[in-house]
């Protein structure tokens, strides 16, 4: 009978044991692993390492010895977040097999702030930025939310990175939510203009003008300043501007005639939203620089502010009437597509009027003076008509004055418009007004028919 040889076999032969039973994995993210493989019997153990699951690596998946430890990666690019997947790994070796169930879910990447708010995807990162901003903008830039951005694939992780190295943190966390199509350009209309400066809680006493849902153009805002002619103190203003919603801001100021007499102030928002200064922005609520715009011509002053709450914020200007040579001046203010008219009219040294438009043949009337020189006016009346009869010549007027005045036909008079058939007659009288330095004339038209 031919012997075997026994040599080759071990007595007694290897076991197969592992100190796990399955394999569960719940994470975020990519996942690593182990577990050990032992003989629990006599020889050497072999065999190899059977994954039936793709989002599985093992390393090594052959092995040779009696106390081998097996590594195992989760490829999380295998799953979408919030996914679960169920299969089993087999190990063959010459100590016996074994089937080990494994099971893996993606859980959804969230970001805690520390408001207690929890961030899975972008809808809920916009809405904390709109309730706490400049913790938003402090999340922007943090490693957490961008291993957030990759674990729910977002699409432009490099225009990302990009945006993720402005300085100025408020713009480019308003141009991601613009380019993630969570909201659009944020625009700035004109609420009102007033006159004035006002206090920081003072409400918007200005011009408004109402709107129409359907406008096709903007309405056009005027605020008028009248000024009496010796009057040269600086005179005060500011425009109510609106955002369309918390997004940033950045557009333009522009004046059509550039006019000296006109200038914007800088940092002068009231209510300003702690921590949305700019990062470019040089202590203040608003940044002004003079460009050219080359395509209209028209001198522009870049703007970024910050807003109140209600997102309303107020720009102030000043008016320098030295500058300003002619009676009236005006300009035309662009603020991004709206537009306001700034008007300066410099009141008549003196404003002459009479009472009423005619006179009976006999009657009496008053010319009204308003004097607006600040200073005592002489004022000189003369008619060459005789029926036109003043009590003086001449006459002294502060701020206002009547002069009287009595109309009274002699008969020659009355009866050349009897035969002539005449409905009335009509003369002028003469005013000579001046002050020190100054001289002004005027002349009144009177009729006087029997009306």
């Amino acid at each position: 009978m031919p012997q075997v040889d026994t040599s080759r076999f071990s007595n007694p032969l290897p076991v197969l044991a592992t100190d796990i039973d399955s394999i569960e994995i719940e994470t975020k993210d990519i996942y690593n692993g182990s577990f050990t493989i032992k003989n629990t019997g006599g020889g050497i153990l072999e065999g190899k390492i059977i994954s039936h699951c793709k989002w599985l690596i093992f390393n090594p998946t052959k092995f040779e010895g009696n106390n081998q430890t097996i590594n195992y990666t989760f490829d999380s690019t295998c799953l979408t977040a919030g996914q679960s997947a169920k299969g089993f790994v087999y190990i063959s070796s010459s100590g016996g097999e074994k089937c080990i169930p494994a099971s893996a879910k993606l859980a959804k990447m969230s970001v805690t702030t520390a408001e207690g708010f929890a961030i899975t995807n972008l809808h809920d990162f916009f809405q904390y930025a709109n309730i706490h901003p400049a913790q938003a903008r402090r999340l922007f830039v943090d490693s957490e939310f961008y291993m957030l951005l990759l674990a729910i694939g977002y699409e432009y992780m490099d225009i990302y990175e990009s945006l993720h190295r402005d300085p100025n943190r408020e713009r480019a966390m308003d141009n991601f939510f613009i380019l993630s199509g969570l909201k659009g350009k944020t625009g700035v209309s004109i609420l009102c203009a007033g006159q004035g400066v006002p206090s920081h809680d003072a409400k918007c006493d200005c011009i408004q003008i109402a709107t129409g849902l359907f406008r096709k153009k903007p309405p056009v805002r005027k605020i008028e300043f009248i000024q009496n002619p010796g009057d040269r103190q600086t005179l005060h203003g500011h425009i109510t501007i609106e955002k369309s919603d918390y997004g940033y801001v950045e557009t333009q100021i522009a004046l059509q005639e550039n006019a000296a007499w006109l200038s914007f102030h800088q940092n002068k928002l009231y209510h300003a939203r702690a921590g949305n200064s700019p990062a470019h922005a040089t202590g203040g609520c608003c940044e002004v620089a003079t460009s050219d715009l080359k395509q209209k011509k028209l001198p522009l002053r870049s703007i970024t502010n910050e807003f109140k709450d209600n997102l309303t914020a107020m720009l102030q200007f000043s008016i320098d009437p030295t500058k300003i040579t002619s009676s009236c001046a005006q300009e035309l203010v662009t603020i991004g597509t709206e537009t306001v008219v700034i008007t300066y009219r410099r009141t008549a040294p003196a404003i002459l009027r009479l009472n009423q438009a005619a006179y009976r043949y006999e009657d009496s009337g008053v010319i009204k003076v308003v004097n607006n020189t600040g200073k005592d006016m002489r004022v000189e009346v003369f008619c060459p008509e005789s029926y036109v009869r003043f009590s003086a010549r001449s006459y002294l007027v502060g701020e206002y004055g009547e002069i009287p005045f009595d109309i009274k036909l002699s008969a020659f008079l009355s009866a050349q418009l009897f035969f002539r058939k005449l409905p009335y007659m009509k003369t002028t009288v003469e005013i000579k007004a001046t002050t020190p330095g100054k001289l002004f004339k005027k002349k009144l038209p009177i009729i006087v028919g029997e009306w």
